[in-house]
C-alpha cells in the first residue's frame, strides 16, 4: 500500500483515493450520538423500510437531548457569564459619545475623543473646566450662567451645573474661618475665579474617593510642597497634619460626603464595587524638610492587580493561550468531522436510484462463524435520511460557531489562573457531550451494532493535492486554529483588556498614562497649588476684601509670607534683588492663616515697595526667569502656562498704586469681578 500522501497508481486504491486515483474521505463509526443517527437509520431502512422505528426515533431522540442540553448551557454562560461581562465593561468604562449624543451617566468612566479616559465624580469634572462656566469671562461665574448652561453641561458631563455652584459656595463658607467670603459668595450669587481655584482644591481631592488612599497621595509626593513651604495652615507641615487634612475630606462621613451631592455618594460606591477587595502594601514617607519617617499602608485593589496581570504578565498571556488553543482544538475537531460529512449529503448515492437498477442500497455480511456478528455496508441513503442529515449538519455548524464565539470570548475575560482551567473544564465538557450521552443513554447491543457497520467512503471534491495530503490539511488546520487564536487575543486586548485596564486604574488609584485625571491633577499640578496658586489666590481674595472695604489700617495678628523657593537672591534685567527687599521667607506666625496680603497697612511690608518692584517683571507665581525654572521641576506645565497667562500681573504692585491714587470717598468701594456689586 502506497504511503500516505502519495498518488496511487491505476488501478490501486489507498487510503487517501479510490480505484481511479479520485480523492476520497472515510467515514467511520465514532462514539458520538451523531454517529449513532447517521449508521442506525440505514439499518433500520433495511429491516423495516419506509417506516418509523423506535430504534430510529432513540436515534432522533439522544440527537435532539445532546443540542438541546449544549444550547441551554452555551446560552446560560452567554446571558450570565459573557453578557454581564459586557455589561459590567460597559459600567465601568464607554466609548466617547459621537454627534449630539450625550452621557447618560451609567458608567463609571468615560473615554473622551482625545484617547484620555475620566473617571472623576461629576462634581469634581467640572472642577477643572473654567472656562466652560464662566461663559461670558468676566471672571465670575454668576448663578444665571450656572443655570443657563445646566442644560448643555448636563448632556455633556451628565452634572447638575446648579448644584455644583452651591457645592463650591459651600466648600468656601466652611473656609471662612481661613479666608475672608464676600458677601456675594455667601449669598450664592456668584463665585470670582480666585475663590473656584481656592474651592477646587478640596473638591479635586475628594476625587480619591476614600481614606485609605491617603497614604498613597503622601507616596506620590502630592503633599510635600505644604509641607516643605509651609504655605498651607490646612495641611500643615508635618506628616500627621497632612494625614489629618486628608482623613477629613475623604472619611466616611467627612467633608467630601457631608459637601458633596448625592451623585458623589453613588459614584464613590460604585467605584468601589467596581474596585473589589483592597491590598495593603508597606512603604516608609521620608518628611521633606524634617527628614521624619512614617511607616504607612498603600492600598491597591484586586481588580486593577488582576487586569494588569492579565494585560502585562507575559507568563499568564502564554498560560490563557495555551487554554485557548486545547478549547480550539476540541471544537474544530468536530468541524473537521462536519466537512466530510456534508460532502456525503450533497453526494453519496441515493437508495432509490440504486433500487431502480436492481442493487441493494445496504448490503449485509454474517460471519459464519459466530452468527451475532454481521458486518454492514451502506452504498446508498434514502431521501428522508439525506434531509434529516442535513438539517442535523446545519445545527451542528451553528452549535461549532456558538461554542467558538462563546468560548474563546469565555475564557479571554478571565484573569485568574485557577478559574481559567476550571472554565476551560467546563467548556471541555459541553464539546464532548454528544460523546457522553452515547456512553450514557444507549444500549451496549445498539452501540454495538452501529459499530459493526463498515467505513463509507465519499469521493471530496476541490484541491486534489490537498486532499491527498492529510499532513498537509492538518497543518492548514492547525494555521486556521493559530489563526483564530491570534485574533481573538489581540481584539480582545485591544478592545476590551486595556480600556478596563485603563478605567479601573483611573478610578481606583487615578492613575495611569491615560487617565485624565492623572495627569491633570499630577504630582507637578499640586506642588503648583499648594506653593504658588494658594498664595497668589488669597492675594486676588484679599483685594476683593480690601475693595469691599473690610480692611482696616490696623497691623494683623497673623502675617503670611511667601514661599521659600522665592527666597534668596532674584535676578532680573536690572539687577539683583534680595530677599530683604521682597520678604518672602515661607513660614508662618504662630497661628498661621492663608492670606497673602495680612491687611492694607502691610502691603509695602510683604511685597515691597513700588519703586523697588516698578522695573521687575513679576508672574503670577511671583518668579521671574531663574525662580520660575527653579519650580517648573515640581510645577511642570503649570508653571509654565501661569508665566504666560494674560492674568499674569503682579496684585500688590496693583494694589499700592491704587491705595495711592484713589480718592477717601472711593477708597471702599465695593467692588466685583464684572462690574456686580
Amino acid at each position: 500500500m502506497p504511503s500516505e500522501g502519495r498518488r496511487s497508481k491505476a488501478g490501486t486504491k489507498t487510503y487517501e483515493t479510490n480505484e481511479a486515483g479520485e480523492p476520497i474521505v472515510t467515514i467511520e463509526p465514532t462514539e458520538s450520538v451523531y454517529s449513532f443517527l447517521f449508521f442506525m437509520a440505514p439499518i433500520e431502512e433495511l429491516r423495516e423500510p419506509g417506516k418509523l422505528t423506535t430504534s430510529k426515533m432513540l436515534a432522533w431522540l439522544v440527537v435532539i437531548v445532546a443540542l438541546v442540553l449544549q444550547g441551554v448551557i452555551i446560552y446560560a454562560v452567554w446571558e450570565v457569564i459573557v453578557m454581564g461581562g459586557a455589561k459590567w465593561q460597559l459600567s465601568v468604562v464607554r466609548p466617547a459619545t459621537t454627534g449630539n449624543a450625550c452621557n447618560d451617566g451609567s458608567s463609571l468612566c468615560q473615554k473622551l475623543p482625545n484617547g484620555m479616559v475620566s473617571c472623576a465624580p461629576p462634581s469634581v469634572q467640572l472642577s477643572g473646566r473654567w472656562d466652560e462656566l464662566d461663559t461670558d469671562g468676566d471672571g465670575n461665574w454668576t448663578r444665571e450662567e450656572a443655570q443657563a448652561a445646566a442644560s448643555d453641561l448636563y448632556c455633556k458631563y451628565h452634572v447638575n451645573a446648579v448644584e455644583v455652584f452651591d457645592v463650591f459656595v459651600t466648600f468656601l463658607v466652611n473656609r471662612e474661618n481661613i479666608i475672608w467670603i464676600h458677601p456675594e459668595v455667601r449669598a450664592g450669587k456668584g463665585i470670582p475665579k480666585s475663590y473656584f481655584r481656592y474651592a477646587a482644591g478640596d473638591i479635586i481631592m475628594c476625587g480619591y474617593r476614600n481614606k485609605d488612599m491617603c497614604p498613597n497621595l503622601l507616596q506620590r509626593g502630592f503633599f510635600d510642597a505644604p509641607l516643605e513651604h509651609g504655605t498651607v495652615p490646612r495641611v500643615g507641615t508635618t506628616i500627621s497634619s497632612a494625614l489629618k487634612y486628608c482623613y477629613s475630606m475623604l472619611d466616611d462621613g467627612g467633608i467630601c460626603d457631608r459637601t458633596l451631592p448625592s451623585t458623589y455618594t453613588v459614584w464613590k460606591k460604585s467605584s468601589q464595587d467596581q474596585c473589589y477587595g483592597s491590598g495593603f502594601d508597606k512603604f516608609t514617607y521620608e518628611h521633606p524638610v524634617s527628614r521624619a519617617t512614617k511607616t504607612m499602608l498603600a492600598v491597591n485593589y484586586a481588580a486593577t492587580q488582576d487586569y494588569q496581570k492579565a494585560e502585562r504578565d507575559y507568563l499568564f498571556l502564554i498560560y490563557k493561550m495555551s487554554v485557548i488553543m486545547v478549547l480550539l482544538c476540541s471544537v474544530f475537531s468536530d468541524l473537521k468531522e462536519i466537512v466530510p460529512l456534508a460532502t456525503f449529503v450533497t453526494s453519496f448515492p441515493s437508495a432509490e436510484e440504486l433500487e431502480q437498477q436492481g442493487l441493494a442500497s445496504i448490503e449485509i455480511e454474517v460471519d459464519k462463524s459466530d452468527d451475532d456478528n454481521v458486518q454492514y455496508t451502506i452504498k446508498g441513503i434514502t431521501k428522508m435520511h439525506r434531509v434529516s442529515l442535513f438539517f442535523v449538519i446545519m445545527a451542528r455548524i451553528i452549535m461549532f460557531f456558538v461554542l467558538l464565539v462563546v468560548g474563546v470570548i469565555f475564557l479571554l475575560r478571565e484573569t485568574d489562573y485557577l478559574n481559567l482551567i476550571l472554565n476551560g473544564l467546563g467548556l471541555l465538557f459541553i464539546v464532548v457531550l454528544p460523546t457522553d450521552l452515547y456512553h450514557q443513554l444507549l444500549n451496549p447491543y445498539l452501540r454495538a451494532k452501529v459499530e459493526n457497520v463498515q467505513p463509507v467512503e465519499v469521493r471530496m471534491p476541490g484541491i486534489k493535492f490537498m486532499n491527498t495530503n492529510p499532513a498537509l490539511k492538518d497543518i492548514v488546520w492547525l494555521c486556521v486554529m493559530a489563526l483564530v487564536l491570534a485574533l481573538s487575543m489581540y481584539t480582545y486586548t485591544a478592545f476590551i483588556l486595556q480600556p478596563v485596564t485603563e478605567a479601573l486604574s483611573c478610578a481606583c488609584l487615578s492613575e495611569g498614562p491615560h487617565c485624565r485625571e492623572a495627569k491633570s491633577f499630577s504630582r507637578g499640578f499640586w506642588d503648583n497649588y499648594w506653593q504658588f496658586e494658594v498664595p497668589e489666590m488669597i492675594g486676588d481674595i484679599k483685594q476683593h476684601e480690601w475693595e469691599y472695604g473690610n480692611l482696616t489700617d490696623e497691623p494683623p495678628e497673623e502675617g503670611f509670607r511667601r514661599p521659600t523657593s522665592w527666597q534668596g537672591n532674584f535676578k532680573s534685567e536690572h539687577g539683583n534683588l534680595n530677599s530683604e527687599h521682597v520678604r518672602r521667607s515661607g513660614r508662618h506666625t504662630n497661628r498661621p492663616r492663608e492670606s497673602l496680603l495680612g491687611s492694607s497697612a502691610e502691603v509695602p511690608e510683604v511685597i515691597g515697595s513700588t519703586r523697588e518692584l516698578e522695573h521687575v517683571a513679576v508672574t503670577t507665581m511671583g518668579m521671574a526667569n531663574e525662580t520660575q525654572d527653579a519650580a517648573s521641576g515640581k510645577g511642570e506645565a503649570y508653571t509654565e502656562h501661569a508665566r504666560h497667562s494674560p492674568d499674569a500681573v503682579h496684585r500688590g504692585k496693583r494694589t499700592n498704586r491704587l491705595r495711592e491714587s484713589a480718592p477717601d470717598h472711593m477708597r471702599y468701594r465695593h467692588a466685583w469681578p464684572g462690574g456686580h456689586h
